[in-house]
């Protein structure tokens, strides 16, 4: 039997969906989820639980503009964008990486990216070119196109 729960879908037995369909009532009563979570791990490591969430769902927030800010530590998924983004140092500007030529105020070109100079899961950026931008000329791009931005645990 097929269900559905946070965005995927998974696929189990009859038992165990009964016994998360009984729990999940309580936990919504007492806002402790954490039965429902043991049942889901014990599932998904037992093989009871299995996840047919399809790889090529399309996520149309990705194509809305805006920041789609994820957090790979944590296991988000990295929207598929044109653009990504990472604040500098000292908080004044961004550094934009994207396919897309850009120019105005406040966007200064750095460079384009070869091959030999990215890492292996890097090689999707050759090609690409690299801004240093201000947070006013942020701002006004991040109207425009949809980019993402990677917020990584310290």
């Amino acid at each position: 039997m097929n269900f559905e729960m946070n965005g995927k879908t998974y696929e189990t037995d009859t038992e165990t969906l009964e016994l998360l369909r009984s729990t999940i009532p309580a936990a919504k009563a007492t806002a402790d989820f954490s039965a429902v979570t043991a049942i889901m791990e014990l599932g998904l490591m037992a093989g009871i639980i299995k996840d047919i969430t399809p790889d090529n769902i399309l996520h149309l927030d990705d194509y809305r503009p805006g920041v789609k800010a994820y957090t790979p530590e944590m296991g988000d998924r990295k929207p598929t964008t044109r653009m990504e983004a990472s604040l500098g140092h000292y908080g004044k500007h961004y550094y934009i990486d994207t396919p897309e030529e850009l120019c105005g105020r406040g966007i200064e070109y750095r460079k384009t990216y070869t091959a030999n100079e990215l890492s292996n899961t890097g090689q999707h950026k050759v090609g690409w070119h690299s801004y240093r931008v201000t947070s006013r000329a942020f701002e006004k791009l991040k109207s425009a196109y949809p980019i993402g931005y990677a917020m990584h645990l310290d």
